[in-house]
């Protein structure tokens, strides 16, 4: 028969069969909060203004003057990328804000990146107001 018995002094009396024998609490340099709240990574929000372009007509090049702001609870060294293209870097900064102008006959996605790894990502959307006409027509003015 195995049963425990803690002191006051956090040493606790051990029986097994009868005999009694000490147990002493092993120590660990973990925080409490380290073992019941494992670190999240962190969480980045990203905010696009205006987050769609509207062309003339569909497959045209939409141009747009868009703002990308972005923070974070933490400190974090971050990438602004559009598509495949870097645009603008932040060194251990918790928020930034960066102005640039768009020019895409499609939707493209931005993105803020920490050493090639995806933190958070918008798109911007693509939207005309004719779609392409599949007919061409020939003006004749005789």
């Amino acid at each position: 028969m195995l049963s425990h018995c803690a002191t006051a002094a956090g040493v606790a009396d051990q029986i097994v069969d009868g005999e009694v024998s000490k147990i002493t609490p092993q120590v660990t340099n973990k925080n409490v909060t380290d073992v019941l709240a494992p670190t999240n990574p962190a969480t980045v929000q990203l905010n696009i203004t205006p987050d769609t372009c509207v062309s003339l007509q569909q497959g045209r090049i939409c141009y747009s003057t868009v703002t990308a702001s972005w923070h974070s609870q933490q400190d974090l060294d971050l990438c602004l990328a559009l598509d495949n293209e870097i645009l603008q870097c932040w060194t251990q900064q918790s928020q930034g804000k960066y102005k640039f102008e768009f020019a895409s006959p499609q939707t493209s996605v931005v993105r803020l990146l920490q050493q090639q790894k995806v933190m958070a990502q918008a798109p911007i959307k693509v939207n005309w107001v004719h779609q392409a006409s599949k007919v061409k027509r020939h003006w004749r003015l005789f």
